[in-house]
């Protein structure tokens, strides 16, 4: 595949043409924190920072999410039956993803998608997901968003 490389200026209007197909993340700031999250504005979106507090693996692994449900009541033809929620993505797509939290995302399908066994949360999560990734300018000392 081919790089293409996107003029920050263009972003905006990248995002909103993104926005008609994707629910659309990326890092933004909140309370002096870059975090990753839904954007409804290509301007809140948040481009020079070093790395976000938490990783956007969080994404892809909520840290609650529902799995099953029942119906208690006794009287109803389906009581105490457990059923699978549905686990159906929405397209998405993770703008700005450093190298090494893109990295982290296949480490990750080791243990929850292989011939053997597929967790089925996790790889509708990945299907349904575009990762764009964004090359660090000045990397952390202890970065190493080059070697991955």
């Amino acid at each position: 595949m081919e790089p293409v490389r996107i003029q920050r200026e263009a972003l905006p209007e990248l995002i909103e043409r993104l926005r008609q197909s994707y629910h659309v993340f990326a890092p933004v700031e909140r309370q002096g924190l870059v975090l990753f999250e839904r954007i409804e504005d290509g301007e809140a979106a948040q481009w020079s920072f070093r790395n976000t507090r938490l990783s956007p693996k969080g994404l892809f692994l909520p840290q609650t999410q529902a799995m099953f449900s029942f119906n208690l009541n006794s009287g109803a033809t389906e009581a105490h039956i457990l059923r699978p929620c549905s686990n159906v993505q929405d397209r998405r797509a993770v703008l700005a993803i450093r190298p090494c939290d893109a990295r982290a995302l296949e480490l990750v399908d080791v243990n929850f998608n292989t011939p053997e066994y597929q967790d089925p949360w996790w790889v509708k999560a990945r299907q349904a997901t575009t990762v764009v990734g964004v090359g660090c300018t000045k990397p952390c000392s202890t970065c190493f968003c080059a070697s991955v």
